[in-house]
Formats: C-alpha cells, structure tokens, sequence
C-alpha cells in the first residue's frame, strides 16, 4: 500500500513539473510586444546603471530594469498597449515618454538622450521626433491593426477576421502572398485557435478566415498579420502568421450597449 501511494505521489510531481514546465514556455509565444533601446547623454556617451520603469497606468502594469555596460537595456515578452517609460540616472534630470505604444509580435526601439542636472527635474520626450512607421528591428513583413482602426472599419457580424484581407497580398480565401490557405497559423493571445475541421464545410483547412473561436470587433485590441519572414517565436506554419491580442481591460467602468 505504501509503494503504491510513493508511486502516485511521484506521478503527481512530475505531472505537476511538467505543467510548469510548459506554462513557462508560453511567454516564448506570439501575442506579445518587446521594447529595447540605449541610454545615452547629450554628447552621446553611453549611461550605463540607468533605471528604466515601464508601466501602463491603464491596468497597473510595471516592470523596472536597468542598462547593462552598454547603455542598453531590454523589455522582453511584455503584452501589447501603451506605455509610460520612465528613466532615471544620478546626475541626470529624469527622462519621461507617457505614450509609448507597444504593438503586437513587433519589437519597438526607444532610445533616450539625457540632460545634465537635478534627478527632480522632468524632461518630457517629445514623440514626434521618435516614431517610425519602417521596421528596423528584424525582417519580418507585416501590418499592425490598432483598437480605431478594428472599431471604425465595417465588418459582417462584427467578426475581426473580416478585416484580415486589407493586409496587402491576403484574399478572401486564406492565400496569402501566393501562399497555400492551410499554411496560416492564427493565435488568440498567444493560444493556437486554428479550425482544422473545417474541411469538410468550406474545403479548407486553418484559412486566415476559420477560427475555433470567433473574434469580436469588441474583444480585440490589436492585430498583427506578418505575411513573410516571419520570427521563431510566432508560429510553426510557412505561410502566413496572424496574431490577435484581447483587451486586458482598465481600472475604469467601461461598457457597451446595442
């Protein structure tokens, strides 16, 4: 009896070490946003222990990090929203961006430039000067959809996946750039929802249109289609990859009515 139950509890742990094992690997995902950057003075030396705080005053997110030797520093697997960041360093004023967007499966480069002076004193970075619109993070192709855009432009029944054929080179039908309609990988936070049992309905299989679950114009925040040279962390398909993030919700009441 007593071997018997050492035999289950030893079953226990190690189904519970392997859920572990592959909780953690979700962060490694698709559905996330990343922001890097380097810290530097006006003469454009390197500011090296620099203490960076990101946060989104939104949902209370935060997340502290501080420049390594190089005046760089990184924030990894974060979710995809708007951001203030915030950076401070001894003998500097501190620095502040408050509306930094963070898009989904694409990484951002912030670089901030500080001024001699108190740490009390405030400079706010002005973000026109920053924002760039060419991706010269990685050489993946592919179109952002922000909450206006998903919410102002006309959809059948509300369904996001309408709005996946205004990304140039995808159709109607799922082919995307030439590409076969079975090759789209589609996530929903990070979560595979492709439909493969779709086939005997429309005769295809996991099209950029099919979805297990159904995407409402309400419930997503933003959407990423990279339609070529997609990165290792977004999916295991050839062809397209089409991430959908959810809203994460706020600390204020909001609600809608039809």
């Amino acid at each position: 009896m007593v071997s018997i139950l050492r035999k289950n509890y030893s079953l226990l742990l190690a189904t519970l070490l392997i859920c572990f094992l592959l909780i953690g690997g979700v962060s490694a995902q698709s559905g996330v946003s990343s922001i890097r950057g380097t810290v530097t003075d006006q003469n454009g030396a390197i500011v090296a222990g620099a203490t960076l705080k990101l946060s989104n005053p939104a949902t209370g997110f935060s997340r502290t990090t501080v420049t390594d030797n190089d005046g760089k520093y990184s924030f990894p697997s974060i979710p995809a929203a708007t951001y203030k960041l915030e950076v401070t360093a001894s003998n500097f004023k501190t620095s502040v961006r408050s509306d930094f967007a963070a898009s989904v499966d694409s990484t951002a480069e912030l670089n901030f430039s500080l001024q001699p002076g108190d740490v009390s004193a405030v400079v706010n970075v002005n973000s026109s000067s920053i924002e760039s619109i060419v991706n010269t993070q990685d050489a993946s192709i592919g179109n952002n959809f922000v909450p206006k855009q998903i919410v102002d432009l006309p959809t059948n029944l509300r369904r996001v996946n309408d709005l996946l054929t205004l990304q140039p080179g995808v159709t109607r039908e799922g082919y995307v750039n030439g590409g076969r309609s079975d090759q789209a990988n589609i996530t929903l936070d990070g979560v595979d929802i492709n439909d493969q049992q779709d086939g005997g309905r429309s005769g295809q299989f996991s099209t950029s249109q099919n979805s297990v679950l159904r995407a409402t114009t309400e419930s997503v925040e933003e959407f990423r289609i990279t339609t070529t040279n997609a990165n290792a962390n977004q999916g295991r398909s050839s062809g397209a990859q089409i991430s959908l993030v959810t809203k994460s919700g706020t600390n204020e009441f909001k609600c809608s009515a039809f």
